[in-house]
């Protein structure tokens, strides 16, 4: 420490140096100088005339805010009139040396030697003294530090005040700034009135995920509010349908009461996919602090509380547990309910009550799972009964790592229950472009929602949609969608793994490009002119040709007047700017429905050995024993077509029919304040690229003034003939003619999309994600 900085002694007379008197107009409340006026007077010390802070030396420290204050400029530097000093402020020095001695008031290299002659002596007896004021500092500060940390958590997230609500008196919370509602709960199955028929076949449960609640009441009356749809607390709905009575019974209820106590909590590590547009530098560097420091921590809670964190993408029935999870929770293989999002969260619950049970990893199956990330979209191949998914592991050199699980389901029931649980059979590894030669250049990890699988190959992509800084910039943002960036320079890889070796066989490249969701997939020999032969694959996705989309999602549930207004909340420092805000009436391209054609994938011999983790299969030989460039191309056989769902008959093999959400062609675009859908049916072998809505089209849509529709689900005829031979589910939102919503639960012939049934839920608009239909015993029938 400078032995002048705080000492009553004076400070020797230098050239081209000025004395300096340790005060000025408005200290900070908790800097150092504060604390010592108290006690010290004003103190001189030497400052170097035209001297600039080093950017490195105004970094805040996580548990003492202790900043020297070096000069007037950088005085009450949390202020912020002098939050800019961070990013604008250039270093007066040009090598460490010289920066410790002018942090420290030493000055310039050129007056080392002459400040190593000062008495060292008295250099001893200063710092000793000190030390012991720093010790009593430190002490006072680290008192303050819970206080602070609080205050600038507040300040960091979009809170109404209780003095602003006008909903105090009836003890609920304020209306959100965003245009988000909280749905109630309906934990008490009820019974609803029926308008029009069920087919007498259709006998089962439809599970729907979503989000519920976005302004959380909190204990002092303030209220809390949430800006992105993915991020409202979890709910998950149930519909209890039944042809043969005639019978819709439903039930739902709120799974994310332990997140909702962290909130209350201001706890700083709650990830989020949209971004706070009220958190600064400061709340960022907190972010990162408290993710590491908390990390054990919160593994230990979330072991204790099956609703620590929020999961609310995808709901899976028949999930395999594990041998380990099965006698923990008590759940019969193959009965279990889970619910799955993009990272290695997952939560298992009742499927009757919905009740959670308990948070679990892949880890948790498994001690082979390791990793970050998955899809929330795994497969299913229901000859071989396997589930398919893969892991992700970030860091500076990512793999991605698909794996299987099964046979694991009991059928006839307690067949199987009678065998050792499964254990995940691992891929080979992917993390290299096969097509870059012999290079061993790394993947850049980017987001993957879903993935394709054929009853060959497993194709995961690798869209330019990267994580920054290898996925460490989450827990700095504490968002997805600020950890996410687009390159448009690169290719967009499709990875393929042969099911049956389990290697790591082909990287083909594409436009870059990015998708949600995959719809089906499949592979086949085809004849090509002259007689020769060869293996393809076909996979058709909702494409997009950049990332705007994921723009729209800051919309979904949104009712058509919300808007972003943080002049309501405090505090309101900025808006944030989305990637579309400057494009022309903020259009977004509705999707491609593109197939996809992989030539010439390799095809193993009957005798080829299986992959395995040993280090044999490390050799340079058999390490590139794939590389060769290959391009992926593709047709557009529709457009305007996500949630796509198809007759699960037809899983892994080419099929004609497909049927999703549409653009309502009575509202504006997707990015327009609210994302309103129809619902639409394609005919695959009937491509039309003109308007859905011209008569020419072979498209069928499902579309009323007012109305939003959910993700549909296709139950199909058990004793069908034909492909499209079923019913299509969904739900849907609406504003009646007096301006109160209602949402209702709609049935449509899956031929025709003529509707056939209807039934009011309630007096709320549902926010649901993913769905899946299960029959009456259980067996998944329609799985997302």
């Amino acid at each position: 420490m400078n032995p002048y900085v705080f000492s009553s002694i004076p400070p020797p007379s230098y050239p081209g140096y000025q004395p300096y008197i340790g005060t000025t107009t408005a200290p900070h409340p908790n800097s150092v100088m504060n604390l010592y006026s108290a006690t010290t007077a004003p103190t001189p010390y030497l400052m170097p005339q035209n001297y600039s802070i080093p950017n490195m030396y105004l970094q805040p420290m996580p548990s003492i805010n202790y900043q020297p204050p070096y000069s007037n400029r950088s005085m009450d530097m949390y202020s912020q009139q002098q939050v800019l000093l961070l990013d604008d402020e250039p270093s007066c020095c040009e090598s460490f040396l010289e920066n410790m001695c002018c942090c420290f008031g030493f000055g310039p290299q050129t007056h080392y030697d002459e400040l190593q002659r000062l008495d060292i002596k008295r250099r001893k007896i200063i710092q000793k003294e000190e030390r012991k004021r720093m010790l009593i500092i430190q002490k006072e500060l680290r008192r303050r530090t819970a206080a602070q940390l609080q205050q600038q958590n507040a300040a960091k997230i979009m809170i109404t005040p209780a003095s602003d609500n006008p909903n105090s008196k009836v003890n609920e919370a304020a209306p959100s700034p965003v245009g988000f509602k909280n749905v109630p709960a309906t934990e008490s199955p009820v019974e609803f009135h029926l308008e029009g028929k069920i087919p007498s076949w259709v006998h089962g449960v439809m599970y729907r995920s979503g989000s519920g609640r976005y302004n959380v009441l909190l204990d002092n009356g303030d209220t809390y509010h949430i800006g992105h749809p993915f991020d409202g607390l979890a709910m998950l709905h149930r519909f209890e349908i039944n042809g043969e009575t005639q019978t819709v019974k439903y039930n739902s209820r709120h799974t994310s009461h332990g997140v909702e106590k962290r909130i209350g909590q201001r706890d700083p590590t709650l990830l989020t996919f949209g971004p706070d547009p009220c958190k600064t530098i400061f709340g960022r560097m907190q972010s990162v602090y408290h993710h590491i420091s908390k990390f054990g921590s919160n593994a230990a809670l979330q072991e204790l509380d099956a609703e620590f964190d929020m999961v609310n993408v995808t709901i899976t029935p028949n999930f395999p547990l594990g041998k380990a999870l099965e006698d923990e929770t008590g759940i019969k293989r193959g009965e279990a309910l889970v619910v799955k999002r993009d990272a290695n969260t997952l939560q298992v619950v009742d499927p009757e009550t919905l009740k959670p049970i308990k948070m679990f990893t892949y880890g948790h199956v498994s001690k082979k799972l390791q990793g970050q990330l998955c899809a929330s979209h795994h497969q299913y191949d229901e000859e071989t009964d396997e589930y398919v998914n893969f892991m992700v592991k970030l860091g500076p050199f990512p793999t991605f790592q698909s794996y299987s699980i099964g046979p694991y389901l009991p059928n006839p029931p307690g067949e199987k229950e009678q065998m050792p649980a499964p254990e995940p059979r691992l891929h080979q590894p992917i993390w290299r472009h096969l097509g870059a030669w012999k290079t061993m250049q790394a993947l850049k990890p980017s987001y993957i929602h879903s993935f394709s699988m054929t009853k060959n190959y497993i194709i995961v992509p690798n869209f330019p949609y990267y994580y920054s800084f290898g996925g460490l910039s989450a827990i700095y943002y504490s968002s997805a969608y600020q950890t996410f960036y687009w390159d448009e320079t690169r290719h967009t890889l499709f990875q393929v793994i042969d099911r049956r070796t389990g290697h790591h066989v082909a990287t083909y490249e594409a436009d870059p490009c990015f998708a949600f969701h995959t719809a089906n997939a499949w592979d086949e020999e085809v004849e090509l002119p002259g007689g020769r032969r060869e293996r393809v694959i076909f996979m058709d996705y909702c494409m997009y040709e950049n990332t705007d989309i994921v723009d729209a999602s800051f919309e979904l549930g949104k009712t058509p007047t919300g808007k972003l207004d943080l002049d309501q909340v405090q505090p309101a420092r900025f808006v944030f700017n989305k990637n579309t805000d400057n494009k022309k009436d903020h259009q977004i391209a509705p999707s491609q429905f593109r197939r996809y054609r992989l030539g010439n994938v390799p095809v193993s011999a009957p005798d080829a050995t299986p992959w395995d983790s040993s280090w044999k299969n490390c050799s340079p030989s058999k390490m590139t024993a794939f590389n060769k460039r290959r391009v992926a191309s593709y047709t557009i056989i529709g457009h305007d077509l996500e949630m796509p769902r198809f007759n699960p008959k037809y899983n892994l093999k080419r099929y004609r029919y497909c049927w999703g959400v549409c653009e309502s062609r009575h509202a504006p675009s997707y990015a327009s304040g609210c994302v309103v859908n129809g619902l639409i049916k394609l005919d695959l072998d009937h491509p039309y690229l003109g308007a859905n809505t011209d008569e020419s089209s072979s498209a069928k849509i499902w579309d009323e003034p007012g109305c939003s529709c959910a993700e549909p689900i296709f139950i199909p005829n058990p004793e069908a003939t034909a492909e499209d031979d079923g019913v299509v589910i969904s739900i849907v939102n609406t504003t009646l003619k007096n301006g109160s919503e209602s949402c209702f639960l709609l049935i449509l012939d899956a031929a025709t999309l003529r509707e056939i049934a209807r039934t009011t839920i309630g007096a709320f608009n549902a926010v649901t994600l993913h769905t899946s239909f299960v029959d009456k015993d259980g067996r998944g029938i329609a799985v997302n």
